[in-house]
């Protein structure tokens, strides 16, 4: 009898354990950040810190769709690990919301944008800016607008509206977990569920 209520009792306080290393709500709700982009239109990019929301146009979503189809990637493209991407991302937008590109990058204590090259050494941009024309990305693909970061008058390395660079040397910009929940763009830890927002 008493072992029978001794393991009831290890039990009990093993749950006690568990649930208090589980994050409460108000814990959950501090760490989600949430963007109003009712009023961003077409072609605007919003920045807070290091979240960024750009706002495609039609044209360059049906770019994106029409230009990259999976698994036919080239080999010099960098391609996403699915483990690393939120869930319901369209592989080709590399993003949840066709309209909506989410991305984040590191910034320095010079309050500049560092972007990540393959062999995790930073690049700094001293001038991170987006563009509308259609430019090369080389092996015979285009993008229609997109990001470019300049480091120096000779150094620039340029994103399409997905992200992706046209220097196999540097990875595509980082994604975060993020949705869109009632005209506001939530970004999330990876540690929170779509349906805990």
């Amino acid at each position: 009898m008493l072992s029978i209520l001794g393991l009831a009792l290890l039990g009990s306080l093993a749950y006690v354990f568990v649930s208090s290393m589980e994050p409460n709500d108000a814990t959950k709700s501090a760490s989600i950040r949430y963007f109003d982009v009712t009023a961003l239109g077409p072609g605007e990019l919003l920045q807070d810190q290091d979240v960024w929301i750009y706002h495609r146009t039609p044209e360059q979503v049906e770019s994106l769709q029409a230009e990259w189809e999976y698994p036919d990637l080239p080999d010099w493209m960098p391609v996403d690990k699915v483990r690393e991407l939120p869930e319901g991302t369209d592989r080709r937008l590399r993003s949840v919301t066709p309209n909506f590109f989410v991305f984040q990058t590191d910034l320095g204590p010079d309050g500049r944008i560092y972007l990540n090259e393959g062999r995790r050494m930073l690049f700094r941009c001293n001038d991170f800016s987006i563009f509308d024309e259609t430019v090369s990305l080389g092996h015979d693909k285009e993008s229609v607008g997109g990001f470019r970061c300049e480091a120096t008058s000779d150094a620039k390395i340029i994103f399409d509206t997905a992200g992706r660079p046209n220097n196999k040397y540097f990875w595509p910009l980082r994604i975060p977990n993020h949705r869109l929940v009632r005209g506001e763009i939530a970004v999330y830890p990876r540690s929170l569920k779509p349906e805990e927002l």
